[in-house]
């Protein structure tokens, strides 16, 4: 999931704001959230959202890799298929979290650990690392710091 991005979105784009707003209040952590579900999800002005901003804000979700949109065809209805649970999405959306995509891009936690490193006198930098890094990683992450080197 890009956080940023999610987190950019929602700060800027108000009915992504109401719907996630409006499911944190009435939703449990379900798996699909149904466009029906969204009837009463009203924008900050207090006017009900109209059924394609509620489309436009699923479509949003299933962008920053929330979930996947689900248009309705055959009897289903449009909606969509979260990938994470919902109150984690809407509190990474908020800025009070992040997804730790691992390495293979797909959603779910990674467990990290921070380390401290003196890289010179009055010169310590802070690393977030995996705590299961293995050797192949971290051979990787030396090439890439060996390239940010000056000479």
């Amino acid at each position: 999931m890009n956080d940023t991005r999610l987190q950019k979105e929602y700060k800027t784009k108000e009915d992504l704001r109401a719907v996630l707003d409006s499911l944190e209040s009435t939703k449990k952590d379900a798996h699909e959230t149904n466009i029906d579900e969204l009837d009463s999800v009203k924008l900050p002005n207090g006017q009900e959202m109209e059924r394609w901003q509620k489309v436009k804000a699923l479509q949003l979700l299933d962008d920053v890799g929330a979930g996947q949109f689900k248009s309705g065809r055959r009897g289903y209805p449009t909606r969509l298929m979260w990938h994470r649970p919902i109150k984690e999405v809407i509190q990474i959306a908020r800025g009070k979290g992040n997804s730790n995509e691992n390495a293979n891009g797909k959603g779910g936690q990674v467990d990290m650990l921070q380390h401290q490193f003196p890289v010179r006198e009055n010169c310590v930098i802070q690393l977030s690392l995996p705590a299961n890094l293995t050797t192949g990683e971290a051979a990787r992450l030396n090439q890439f710091i060996q390239a940010l080197a000056v000479k």
